[in-house]
C-alpha cells in the first residue's frame, strides 16, 4: 500500500512539473518554464545589413533600382536571384543593382536583445549609414527600430515593428509602427545571428506609392549589456537645419 501512494504522488508531482511547463511555453518563458537561452540576451555589433524593395503598389521600376548594403559580396552570396537581377525590359534593365558604387558605409550598428517582464525577447536596432545608395534614400541612412517582443522561444519568430528613420535632415519625432511585419531570428554556425523582417506597408509619400522591403541584418555579439542604445536624433550634425 504504501509502495502504491509512494508511487501515486511522484506521479501527481511530476504531471504538476508538466502543467507548469506547458503554461509557461503559452508566454515565451516566465518562472519556472523553458526561457529563451540566457546567450542569446546582450549587445551586439552589424557585420551585413541589406535591404531590397518588394511589392511596390502601384508598380514604380525606379523604387527597385538599388539593392541597399554595405557588402555587396556578401549580398550576391545571399540572394544570388535577386542581386542584380535582370529584368529584360529596355529600362531599367537591372534591379536591385548592387556595386562598389552603390555599396554604403555602416558607421554605427548596434542591436540589443533582452528580455521583457514577462519573459519574452525583445529587441532594439540602430544603425546609421553613409555614401552610395543611402545618399538617395534618406530613410536607410539612419534606422532606429524596436521589434514587438517575441514569445516564441521555440522558432525566435515574431510580427511587428516601429521604427524612427532620417527624414527632412533630422530624425523623425515620433515612430511608425508596422504591426504586419513578420521576423525571424536564426543563430548561424559561426555564432552570429541573423535577423530576417520583411517591413510591410511602408508608405513613401515622394512618389505616392506603398512598399514592402526584405531586410537582413546579420550581427556577432559584443558583450552581455542588455541596455537599449540611445537614440541619435542628430546623427549627422554637418546636415542643413529643416
Amino acid at each position: 500500500m504504501k509502495k502504491f501512494l509512494f508511487t501515486v504522488l511522484v506521479f501527481l508531482n511530476v504531471f504538476m512539473i508538466a502543467g507548469c511547463s506547458d503554461s509557461n511555453d503559452d508566454n515565451g518563458g516566465g518562472g519556472n518554464g523553458v526561457a529563451f537561452p540566457a546567450d542569446l540576451l546582450g549587445t551586439y555589433n552589424v557585420t551585413f545589413f541589406g535591404t531590397q524593395v518588394t511589392n511596390v503598389r502601384p508598380d514604380n521600376a525606379f523604387v527597385k533600382l538599388y539593392y541597399v548594403t554595405n557588402n555587396c559580396e556578401e549580398a550576391t552570396k545571399l540572394f544570388p536571384s535577386e542581386i542584380n537581377k535582370e529584368t529584360g525590359e529596355v529600362f531599367p534593365s537591372v534591379i536591385n543593382g548592387c556595386t562598389q558604387e552603390t555599396q554604403s558605409t555602416i558607421s554605427d550598428g548596434t542591436v540589443v536583445i533582452s528580455r521583457t517582464n514577462d519573459g519574452a525577447l525583445a529587441i532594439t536596432s540602430e544603425i546609421k549609414m553613409e555614401g552610395g545608395a543611402v545618399e538617395a534614400s534618406a530613410a536607410d541612412k539612419y534606422q532606429y527600430t524596436e521589434y514587438y517582443p517575441t514569445s516564441d522561444f521555440l522558432n525566435y519568430e515574431g510580427k511587428g515593428v516601429k521604427g524612427w528613420n532620417y527624414e527632412n535632415y533630422k530624425v523623425s519625432d515620433s515612430p511608425t509602427e508596422f504591426p504586419k511585419s513578420p521576423y525571424k531570428i536564426t543563430k548561424q554556425d559561426d555564432g552570429s545571428l541573423r535577423i530576417d523582417m520583411t517591413l510591410v506597408d511602408k508608405e513613401v509619400p515622394l512618389i505616392s506609392v506603398t512598399i514592402d522591403a526584405v531586410t537582413t541584418v546579420i550581427m556577432t555579439k559584443v558583450s552581455n549589456d542588455t541596455t537599449k542604445p540611445e537614440m541619435d536624433i542628430n546623427p549627422f550634425p554637418s546636415s542643413p537645419a529643416e
